[in-house]
């Protein structure tokens, strides 16, 4: 019988950090890059009806705002989502640190 080997000490979070920032950073620029920021300093909004203003498909707005959410850059409630106030100073368009 094998011996399941000893787990680590250290925490592995910063690991799956690094290989998961591949996908937050094109996340971050195509959102910006489509106007979903403004779209949502304009007005929060649920998904369907962001993906409708943006005139993009749901599943791509519900992916785009989760990933965001997640990672700080929106809030979400009740199912509608709005800029986080990292978003508000640093993302939109008009913002002079974008």
């Amino acid at each position: 019988m094998h011996k399941l080997p000893k787990l680590p000490t250290l925490d592995d979070k910063k690991l799956w950090e690094t290989r998961l920032s591949i996908f937050h950073y094109p996340a971050l620029t195509v959102s910006h890059q489509i106007g979903l920021f403004d779209a949502l300093d304009e007005k929060p909004s649920r998904v369907d009806a962001l993906a409708q203003k943006l005139q993009i498909r749901v599943r791509g707005a519900t992916v785009l705002t989760n990933i965001l959410w997640g990672l700080g850059f929106l809030e979400c409630r009740n199912r509608v989502f709005s800029l986080s106030p990292t978003s508000k100073t640093f993302v939109r368009n008009e913002r002079p640190f974008t």
